[in-house]
């Protein structure tokens, strides 16, 4: 078994993990691990910029889609108005 120095030394380990991140602590615990804080950071930050990035990715692609769609309203007008006003000998 451990001997009393290496069982206080553990003690120490594990109140300064518990102290730093009890989350992870209570999974180890547990025997269901907890990613370390440093890994939540990155995944914090990777959602933050996904939650940012989506409104206007959607927003852009709105403003291209009524566009589009304003552009294939206009095109069959633009076609007929052509067609109309050609000179009667190019018909």
């Amino acid at each position: 078994m451990l001997e009393p120095a290496e069982r206080q030394q553990l003690r120490r380990i594990e109140q300064t993990v518990t102290s730093d991140d009890p989350r992870f602590a209570a999974g180890m615990a547990r025997g269901e691990p907890w990613p370390p804080r440093e890994y939540r950071r990155r995944q914090d930050l990777g959602l933050a910029v996904g939650l940012i990035a989506a409104p206007l990715v959607a927003a852009v692609g709105t403003m291209w889609s009524i566009r589009m769609a304003a552009l294939g309203a206009i095109l069959p007008v633009l076609a007929v108005l052509v067609l109309l006003l050609r000179a009667p000998s190019d018909r």
